[in-house]
């Protein structure tokens, strides 16, 4: 886990939005250390960095920064995307490569690629691409923690892409995603 001091140096945090990242961290901690299951979901739930990125994504407002938090939060609870293991997902799904990682950007930044044209309606559940899809996408963030990015570079190719490739249901799942 990463210092409330490195997190100030790493985004160039003014004193005031350094003391907001507290304040989310409390409410947060106040509400809902209850329904945490144990301390290391209590630290992975009120990572410092999260928050952080929570409250540069809502402009450092508290309340809106707060609701991203637990729409996050609720939705964690339910897709478990730290959950996925490979054993878990389809194996012939996984070797398709319809999202895998390729190296990096100039700027060292994972790349996750997705290929439309390898999609097929009804050739897999939506429930077998979501967990896919999460997995590929954990597994990029990892990377991205790890070379220091904190960022991850996604390539939709949609070279060869037609007709058959196109589901109606697709957008209904997207929007889990998003």
């Amino acid at each position: 886990m990463i210092s409330q001091l490195e997190i100030d140096d790493l985004y160039k945090l003014s004193d005031k939005q350094s003391e907001e990242v507290q304040v989310l961290y409390n409410k947060i901690i106040s509400e809902h250390k209850a329904s945490f299951e144990s301390d290391e979901s209590v630290d992975f739930y009120t990572d410092t960095d999260q928050l952080t990125r929570f409250l540069i994504a809502r402009e450092f407002h508290p309340q809106k920064s707060y609701d991203m938090w637990l729409n996050w939060y609720k939705w964690h609870k339910v897709a478990l995307p730290n959950k996925i293991t490979i054993d878990k997902l389809n194996k012939t799904l996984v070797e398709s490569n319809r999202f895998y990682l390729h190296k990096h950007d100039r700027e060292h930044h994972p790349c996750l690629i997705g290929k439309a044209r390898l999609h097929i309606q009804d050739e897999y559940t939506w429930e077998e691409l979501f967990s896919y899809f999460l997995f590929t996408l954990e597994k990029a963030f990892k990377k991205s923690d790890e070379n220091g990015t904190r960022k991850i570079v996604v390539i939709y190719d949609r070279i060869g892409f037609s007709q058959k490739n196109t589901d109606s249901n697709s957008f209904t799942y997207l929007k889990r995603i998003i």
